[in-house]
């Protein structure tokens, strides 16, 4: 099959998320082998050297092994490293992010509880003046333009200031890589401007127990918080249309 030569500036990144894309529908299966790496030269037009420097991503990817005599297998899922960016852009073009975002959710309900914990242990004066205006601002759109974009975007920078106020910079680091998939993934029925008034109200409770220097509050607040967040994404799963599965990759913040 000829897929026609790449308009891309690295030619292995489109190969690499070709790959991944089979891989993730299951056109590749757990246990099969790929093809060999002058087929694939043929199929792309591009250099065996192209394909083996694309093979070798995936295999640090999780998604390949490499056995000796050259045979190139696909592992199963548990394998991947779902954290990298190629990875989690095949399951949203694929529109098999699901199961994936209900599992990154869960992550955010353990690391950002213990997040605003911290941040109420831990926050400076900066800290929490940051944390306040956010609050505020996310209460005036709320009652003001509700704009679902614009409240996102604050929403974000909320969720960031909440990380970094906790003094971990892994929990930081790990907690933006959930929040840009969780943005691609997020579709516009989520949010609608009826539910900003309550998301505000729930920001402003978790700055206040911050501010407070609670951090049982803090956390029981983002909690409740994030759970609602997962309740309204499962809620949304029936309701996608059969397009689903081409999911525009334009960032957006997940409350």
């Amino acid at each position: 099959m000829q897929h026609g030569r790449p308009r891309r500036s690295k030619l292995s990144d489109h190969v690499v998320l070709h790959l991944a894309r089979e891989i993730v529908s299951g056109r590749l299966a757990p246990g099969e082998a790929a093809a060999p790496a002058a087929e694939m030269a043929v199929g792309f037009e591009i250099s065996q050297p192209v394909v083996r420097e694309s093979i070798h991503a995936l295999v640090n990817l999780g998604m390949l092994r490499v056995h000796q005599g050259k045979r190139t297998q696909v592992l199963p899922p548990r394998e991947w490293n779902v954290m990298a960016p190629i990875v989690q852009q095949a399951y949203l073009l694929e529109g098999r992010a699901d199961k994936l975002t209900a599992h990154f959710y869960e992550v955010r309900l353990a690391l950002e509880s213990r997040a605003a914990s911290w941040a109420a242990e831990r926050a400076g004066g900066e800290e929490l003046a940051r944390l306040q205006r956010l609050a505020q601002q996310l209460y005036a759109i709320s009652t003001g333009t509700r704009d679902v974009e614009a409240f996102l975007a604050v929403d974000h920078d909320f969720h960031t200031a909440v990380a970094s106020a906790s003094g971990n910079e892994v929990l930081l680091g790990v907690l933006r890589n959930l929040q840009v998939f969780l943005s691609r993934a997020w579709s516009a029925s989520r949010v609608a401007a009826q539910h900003l008034a309550l998301l505000a109200e729930q920001h402003g409770a978790i700055a206040r127990a911050i501010a407070a220097g609670d951090s049982k509050a803090a956390s029981h607040a983002m909690e409740d918080h994030i759970q609602w967040a997962m309740q309204l994404e499962a809620s949304g799963h029936d309701r996608r249309d059969s397009h689903a599965g081409r999911v525009e990759l334009q960032p957006r913040s997940a409350p």
